[in-house]
């Protein structure tokens, strides 16, 4: 009889072993893997390297020769709503509701018709009103005429000729005040679009 209980408790002995060395093994192929992985990556980082090179200086000279860049330009009218020297609170309000009406007469046919003609240039109606964006920043009575266009010299063009054009327009149609012309468009000197450092980034 005593013959026989070491062959009983065998099995339970060996199992226990054996589930004591499968985690061990595992994490060893683990690590094994990892270290393959890192090799992996080490014995090419040189092309590794030289792929993202590449790829930065091809998005950069794409970006620099080959895609068009816009320029924007920006003037601001100051809506004046009344002939009085005395602000108060109602000629805000009347101030801030003209300059929601002036975001729309910049876009009529007439203004932009106008302003075309004035400058002689190309540009259908719907290039224009594309070209053009109008902001009118809360609680003022100020309105940003904004022109983006391939050239820097046009863009501050159309945004001076517009403010011109406006002003006499509300003048004539709206019988309001003349708005005041508080900043003329500058020529930019750097364009705003395609940024050559952001297409670089994702090139790389």
């Amino acid at each position: 009889m005593s013959s026989e209980r070491p062959s009983q408790n065998q099995p339970a002995h060996g199992l226990s072993v054996q589930s004591a060395v499968q985690p061990g093994a595992q994490n060893g192929e683990t690590e094994i893997d990892l270290l393959e992985l890192l090799n992996v990556l080490l014995s090419n980082l040189r092309w590794i390297i030289a792929a993202v090179l590449i790829g930065a200086l091809g998005a950069f000279f794409y970006t620099q020769y080959f895609v068009v860049p816009m320029y924007r330009s920006t003037g601001n009218l100051y809506v004046v709503s009344s002939q009085d020297s005395i602000i108060n609170l109602s000629d805000f309000q009347v101030g801030n509701y003209l300059a929601s009406d002036y975001e729309k007469v910049v876009y009529t046919w007439e203004v932009l018709e106008q302003t075309k003609e004035n400058l002689s240039l190309p540009y259908t109606q719907e290039q224009m009103r594309r070209m053009i964006s109008i902001n009118n920043p809360q609680n003022t009575r100020i309105l940003e005429i904004t022109v983006q266009s391939r050239s820097p010299r046009e863009a501050a063009l159309i945004a001076n000729e517009l403010m011109l054009v406006v002003s006499k327009y509300v003048v004539d149609v709206m019988e309001t005040e003349q708005p005041n012309i508080l900043s003329e468009a500058q020529i930019p000197l750097e364009r705003f679009s395609p940024s050559k450092t952001r297409n670089t980034m994702l090139g790389a």
